[in-house]
């Protein structure tokens, strides 16, 4: 009975959303003194995250057998879970000596900055966008028609797209406002808007679980 379930196509957005939103629901009832401090680098939701992309990490290189016809397509995923991971624990930052981050535009363009650091992020960032192009070119279309058709995985890889793209809209909200209102977001509003974003990005590695284990449910099916 809980298989039919888990492999049910809306499973993973019904269960991902009332998970995110029980956590919040537990965050702001039972301990909003700590709403500031919370979504901090470091702290609860930054932990929970890594524990969570480890687990998806770990369990995407078991899983392995279950991609034998798809080799490429396994090590790609694999290649761009390892560097999701890197990137919540700012490895950006860690690529450059005399910037705040290495995957942004301004990096390129600073003449500070030393040039085999420039080279180093652009090799990285290039093979990442070719991974990324790669997985969207073959998979696009089939994940569209498979949401149509109450595909169990295109629904859930909908759900992980969709955590990630939220969590991205809600980062680039307090600077998206000070640029149109040419003042800044209130420190309250900052503040919870930063555990809602730190809050959608735990649930992208989450749902790369949940993934897997019904990827594992349907090959042994089959």
């Amino acid at each position: 009975m809980l298989k039919k379930y888990i492999l049910s196509p809306l499973f993973a957005p019904l269960s991902m959303v009332l998970l995110c939103s029980l956590f919040l629901n537990v965050i702001y009832i039972v301990m909003p003194f700590a709403v500031p401090q919370i979504s901090e680098e470091g702290q609860l939701i930054d932990i929970l995250t890594y524990i969570s992309y480890s687990i998806s990490i770990f369990l995407l290189l078991i899983s392995f057998k279950n991609f034998k016809d798809k080799k490429l397509d396994y090590f790609t995923y694999l290649f761009l879970s390892i560097c999701a991971f890197l990137r919540e624990m700012g490895a950006q930052h860690w690529l450059t000596s005399t910037d705040t981050t290495a995957i942004k535009i301004k990096f390129f363009t600073n003449p500070n900055n030393p040039i085999s650091e420039k080279i180093i992020s652009g090799i990285i960032i290039l093979s990442v966008l070719i991974a990324i192009l790669y997985i969207a070119k073959k998979y696009t279309i089939y994940l569209i028609k498979g949401v149509f058709k109450m595909d169990t995985i295109s629904w859930s890889v909908g759900t992980m797209v969709f955590f990630g793209l939220f969590s991205k809209f809600i980062d680039r909200l307090p600077s998206n406002f000070r640029k149109e209102h040419g003042e800044m977001i209130s420190e309250v509003i900052k503040d919870n808007l930063s555990v809602l974003e730190e809050t959608s990005e735990i649930f992208i590695p989450l749902t790369a679980i949940l993934i897997l284990i019904q990827y594992y449910l349907i090959k042994r099916k089959n």
